[in-house]
């Protein structure tokens, strides 16, 4: 079984119906709106009992034991921890001007509110998950896969690369991503758990649209979009 975080829409929705398309596994749907999300109400209609549609906000501690804690009765192991739920920040546009972290403009807070779905939540949900994702050493010589947890981070999250500033939040949380993920990897032991953080351009997804009019496009292929931001 899968366990998908923010699954009502872009990218967590696509891998969801990945997932029921082209393999056998069963899913979990998981998010703050995906009771409303049509999409998904669909695939529930297509998929039957496969698909589990379960309401989480993955910034919120409680939520995140609630979610896991009505996970389906029986289910001992997962196969994939996929966190796919993201914020650009609670206003719905990354700052574009370091004024914007000020006092007067709350902008602490909603550094803090970025922060706890981009790197928190995924951080609590995989301690959550963790019993289901493990496996003993008699499990992996007997020819059980371990369970993978893979993280969606972004390009912009990137030190190195990232030419462009702005986006203070947001930025900062998928950088602090990428240092959370390679800390639990050196940590654990070898092979009982597969960790993955997947570094992707913009995608064609709600999320970014209000960044777009500044951008110049260089090509799409299968909705990624490729922008002269990141050459």
């Amino acid at each position: 079984m899968a366990f998908i975080s923010g699954a009502s829409r872009g990218i967590g929705l696509a891998l969801v119906e990945r997932l029921l398309v082209t393999t056998a596994s069963s899913v979990v749907a998981s998010g703050r709106s995906v009771a409303a999300s049509a999409e998904l109400q669909a695939l529930k209609a297509a998929h039957g009992e496969r698909l589990t549609v379960l309401p989480m906000d993955v910034g919120d501690e409680e939520s995140v034991a609630a979610a896991v804690g009505a996970l389906p009765a029986g289910l001992e192991k997962l196969e994939l921890v996929a966190h796919c739920a993201a914020m650009m920040h609670p206003s719905g546009r990354g700052e574009t001007s370091i004024a914007r972290m000020g006092p007067d403009k709350k902008g602490g807070a909603a550094m803090a509110a970025t922060l706890a779905v981009n790197v928190v939540g995924p951080s609590v949900l995989t301690a959550a998950l963790w019993p289901r994702l493990r496996r003993k050493k008699s499990e992996l010589d007997a020819g059980l896969r371990p369970g993978a947890v893979v993280a969606v981070g972004a390009g912009v999250g990137s030190i190195s690369t990232n030419k462009a500033g702005g986006w203070y939040s947001y930025r900062v949380s998928k950088t602090a991503l990428q240092v959370r993920t390679m800390l639990v990897l050196l940590l654990m032991p070898l092979l009982l758990v597969l960790l993955r953080l997947l570094l992707r351009l913009l995608v064609l997804t709600p999320l970014p649209q209000a960044l777009m009019m500044n951008l110049s496009i260089e090509g799409a292929r299968a909705g990624v979009v490729a922008y002269t931001l990141y050459t």
